[in-house]
C-alpha cells in the first residue's frame, strides 16, 4: 500500500469512523463512475426546484457523499483555498462530525478540466504532493472525490468536490 493510500485511507477512518475500520485499504468499490458536470446539473436542479428558497440559500450540504471517480485534466495550476470555500468546508465538517484536523488536510485547490470546464477541488495536503510528483501538465487523471455540497459565492453555486485520492495514466 503506498503511503498516498495509507493517508487516504487515514483521512475515511477520521471522517468515517467504525465503518472505516472494517476497511484494510482504500474502499476503491464505493466510488462510483460519474462526472462533475452530472452531479453539478442535478444539484443546480434540486436548488432551482426550490423557487421560494432558491434566493435564501447559501450553503447546501448533501448526505450521500457520492463518491465518484472522475477522469479529468491536470493543469498543475494550485491555489490556497479561498476563505469562502474553506468556510463551507469547515461548516460541512461540524455538520457531519468530521473532526477540525482533517478538514485542515484541505488547504489548496487544484484546477483540473473536464470536457473544457474547468474546476477547483480541494486535495489533502498529503495527496497534492503526489500530483506534483506524478503528473505533468496535461496528464489524464481520476479524481477519486466525495461532495461537500456547495455555497453560492456572488450569486453563483460553487459545488465541492474533495479529492481523496488519485489515479494516474500513462
Amino acid at each position: 500500500m503506498s503511503l498516498r493510500t495509507s493517508l487516504a485511507a487515514a483521512f475515511l477512518l477520521l471522517a468515517c469512523g467504525p465503518a472505516a475500520l472494517a476497511q484494510d485499504s482504500f474502499p476503491w468499490d464505493k466510488y462510483l463512475a460519474r462526472t462533475f458536470a452530472e452531479v453539478v446539473r442535478a444539484n443546480n436542479e434540486e436548488v432551482n426546484g426550490r423557487a421560494a428558497l432558491s434566493e435564501k440559500i447559501v450553503s447546501l450540504f448533501s448526505g450521500d457523499p457520492l463518491y465518484s471517480q472522475v477522469r479529468v485534466t491536470y493543469t498543475s495550476t494550485t491555489r490556497k483555498l479561498p476563505p469562502a470555500r474553506k468556510a463551507h468546508l469547515e461548516e460541512w465538517g461540524k455538520s457531519f462530525g468530521v473532526k477540525p484536523e482533517v478538514i485542515a488536510l484541505y488547504e489548496s485547490e487544484l484546477l483540473v478540466t473536464e470536457c473544457g470546464s474547468e474546476h477547483w477541488v480541494p486535495v489533502q495536503k498529503q495527496v497534492l504532493q503526489h500530483f506534483e510528483k506524478e503528473l505533468k501538465k496535461g496528464d489524464m487523471v481520476t479524481l477519486f472525490t466525495m461532495f461537500a455540497g456547495g455555497r453560492k459565492i456572488e450569486g453563483s453555486w460553487h459545488w465541492l468536490f474533495l479529492v481523496n485520492e488519485f489515479q494516474a495514466y500513462r
